[in-house]
């Protein structure tokens, strides 16, 4: 098999870096700016768990012993507590066990470390001492990236849908091991994916003695193979839909597409306003437009992957086809100062929170078409569930204090 070999050690690992900046007039108002270089990624080391932990004298092997039904199969007499535990795997097992459908994990040959090659250009203007506006594009290609394929899928080998489905490399492990099913899933990790990100960012700042403004606007495009641009991490990519003993169809042109969190549009508005009566508020406002998910047909006949929704002359949607709901989200601070005697202050605040009471659920939602009660409805919040979300999924306010001495 053409990934039945060793990876070669990744020795030519150059990594140059070019930056500049740029004094147009020789005052510091005009600056321009430029950079370039190759970045190269340190790989999770989980990436590499199984395919270590396989290569040991003495491996790893897990026993599953289930009822098919109640009161059928291998367990239909089990009695928790009071039989004996069904017959494990060898205490020291030094091979996959024959018909037991191991998991196996591996490297393709021209394994390699995963890169980026970033280029940035930019623009800053100071017009006065206190207000500066800023432009900078940013380019980046990544290369190398780690992802995992599974080459043992189950195929249709006589184009006959009626018939059981065989596992890719039944026949290889049949001539060599003798049995057909001494593999079941098998992945191997491959450096092959690719992904670009071009970006525009706008800075505004402006800051007085008691007062400051900033406003950010992102214009970005984020794409790559199996929607992702992580490129340093094994997961995270969708498909392939096409699979078989190798790379599968990863090339595909409907594999490339947005990532999941390509953002066409972001803004940011925060500051500082000083009121009357020694009360200061300091609000702050995100608007983004929506990102993407992946609507699916039905469940994939080869227990790897599921069918990407069609259109109308039957050709894929591919990654990351549908919007979810865009972001907006607002939050404000409001602090009362209070000066005490001999120069101790106390200073009370409120926060708010999602003021507006939004629920931004970004692209948390059903993609599955198999599944029509959660099949384009939300299913989560942007930025996690429950009590991990970066984001509040509700209003919410807490009060505080702070006192100096």
């Amino acid at each position: 098999h053409p990934y039945g070999k060793l990876p070669k050690r990744d020795t030519n690992n150059f990594s140059p870096r070019l930056g500049m900046a740029w004094d147009i007039n020789g005052d510091g108002k005009n600056v321009a700016r430029g950079s370039f270089g190759f970045f190269y990624g340190t790989g999770i080391i989980t990436s590499a768990y199984f395919s270590n932990l396989e290569q040991q004298d003495t491996m790893f092997v897990r026993s599953t012993v289930a009822n098919s039904a109640i009161g059928q199969g291998a367990l239909a007499n089990f009695v928790y507590g009071v039989s004996p535990l069904p017959a494990g795997p060898p205490a020291a097992p030094t091979a996959f066990l024959p018909g037991g459908n191991s998991q196996g994990q591996w490297y393709t040959p021209d394994f390699a470390d995963p890169r980026s090659l970033n280029t940035s250009v930019g623009f800053s203007h100071m017009f006065t001492p206190t207000t500066v506006l800023s432009v900078d594009y940013l380019h980046v290609l990544t290369q190398n990236g780690w992802r995992f394929i599974n080459i043992n899928p189950l195929l249709d080998t006589d184009n006959d849908p009626s018939t059981p489905r065989v596992r890719g490399l039944a026949a290889d492990t049949q001539r060599v091991f003798g049995d057909p099913a001494l593999l079941g899933p098998t992945q191997v990790l491959c450096s092959c994916n690719r992904g670009l990100y071009d970006g525009v960012d706008v800075h505004f700042e402006r800051r007085l003695a008691k007062t400051a403004l900033s406003v950010n606007y992102t214009l970005a495009w984020a794409r790559g193979m199996g929607g992702t641009t992580d490129f340093t991490t094994q997961g995270g990519q969708i498909g392939p839909e096409r699979v078989d003993t190798q790379l599968g169809g990863i090339y595909d042109p409907w594999e490339w597409g947005p990532t999941s969190v390509d953002e066409r549009h972001r803004v940011t508005v925060a500051g500082v306003v000083p009121l009357p009566f020694g009360i200061n508020v300091a609000p702050s406002f995100t608007a983004a437009t929506a990102r993407p998910y992946t609507q699916f047909s039905a469940v994939g006949p080869n227990a790897t992957t599921n069918l990407y929704l069609r259109d109308a002359q039957g050709n894929p949607l591919g990654v990351n086809n549908a919007r979810g709901k865009a972001l907006i989200n607002a939050n404000a601070r409001v602090t009362k100062e209070l000066t005490l005697a001999n120069t101790r202050k106390l200073s009370l605040f409120a926060e708010f929170y999602n003021m507006l009471n939004r629920a931004n659920f970004g692209n948390s939602f059903g993609g599955n078409a198999f599944a029509p009660t959660t099949y384009n409805q939300p299913t989560g919040y942007l930025g996690g569930i429950g009590s991990t979300t970066t984001i509040p999924i509700s209003f919410q306010v807490q009060f505080g204090a702070r006192f100096a001495f």
